[in-house]
């Protein structure tokens, strides 16, 4: 039997939540053509940073942008203040030769709107720690939903232990994160097996390439963080609604009709919708987590974080 400990939260103002979640695909992997190139012929190196213009607005965690800038190394910003990052693929990385045009980066904007996309591309990049290794990667940012994906191309890593000697494994740092000042208050970010990855969220003050893949992931892996699925939209209602725990099920003390619960895991991967029972709700095959319930009472909405331990 689980035990589950219930916080009440009373709705009074705007509230937004917006965790992420994450999905892999395959795709073939195909270059920009047409692309703008930020890169001249100086060489770059990961400490290089370029300003692109997304080309509409941008949603990212909450906040609208139309620039996103992007680092040698693959660490991308939105704010100069290096609290809202989206890490296509983070390791020093620099420009293969003498010149910067043998490894451009550029951008492009396909589409029309309001389903446009902005694609980043970094080609035939070297690395910082062995500039004989290569890596081809993409970055996509989309209008409207405002999905983040990453697009991994061929690359040829003779020696991840020294590519990656910075990064946590012998892999690159993947993720989103956003940050207030030096603590992190949301992260969605990769580690493990590039073919299966772990999701993780880690947050407060820790290193951000200390979690990272263990190898670099294969020509056509595609990795998607999609806020749309678990965004929660703001309300201005007010609603005190308490809830009672017994065993598996949630009991509402309430004499308002329950239209509707939908439950947010906070990892950002997984959402639930279900319909009480009259004023229970069966919460006991959800698996150990943190979550959100926002409750639809007579059409005014109310949350409440759950928290399931074994």
């Amino acid at each position: 039997m689980k035990k589950f400990l219930l916080l009440i939260i009373i709705i009074s103002v705007k509230l937004k939540a917006q965790p992420y979640s994450f999905s892999q695909a395959t795709a073939p992997y195909s270059d920009l053509a047409g692309a703008t190139t930020l890169t001249t012929s100086a060489p770059w190196s990961y400490a290089t940073a370029f300003t692109v213009p997304i080309g509409f607005t941008f949603n990212f965690m909450g906040v609208n942008y139309t620039t996103v800038y992007v680092e040698g190394s693959g660490f991308t910003y939105f704010d100069l203040g290096y609290n809202y990052l989206a890490l296509p693929f983070t390791v020093k990385m620099q420009s293969k030769g003498s010149s910067g045009n043998n490894s451009p980066i550029s951008y492009k904007v396909d589409g029309v709107a309001p389903n446009r996309i902005c694609k980043v591309q970094w080609k035939n990049a070297g690395f910082y720690y062995d500039t004989t290794s290569t890596i081809n990667l993409q970055m996509w940012l989309y209008e409207t939903n405002n999905i983040v994906e990453v697009h991994i191309g061929a690359s040829s890593v003779a020696n991840p232990s020294v590519v990656y000697q910075e990064n946590g494994s012998d892999g690159p740092v993947i993720g989103v994160y956003e940050y207030n000042g030096a603590s992190c208050t949301y992260s969605n970010c990769l580690s493990g097996n590039p073919a299966a990855p772990t999701v993780n969220n880690p947050t407060g003050t820790f290193n951000i390439f200390g979690t990272s893949l263990n190898a670099t992931p294969a020509s056509g892996t595609v990795y998607i963080f999609d806020p749309s699925a678990n965004s929660i939209e703001e309300h201005s209602q007010t609603n005190t609604l308490v809830a009672n725990v017994v065993h598996d099920y949630i009991t509402f003390s309430t004499t308002q009709t329950i239209q509707s619960c939908v439950l947010y895991s906070l990892d950002g991967r997984t959402s639930v919708s279900r319909i009480p029972e009259g004023n229970q709700l069966f919460v006991g095959d959800l698996p150990v987590g943190m979550y959100l319930i926002e409750v639809n009472c007579d059409g005014v909405i109310s949350r409440q974080k759950l928290v399931i331990s074994g």
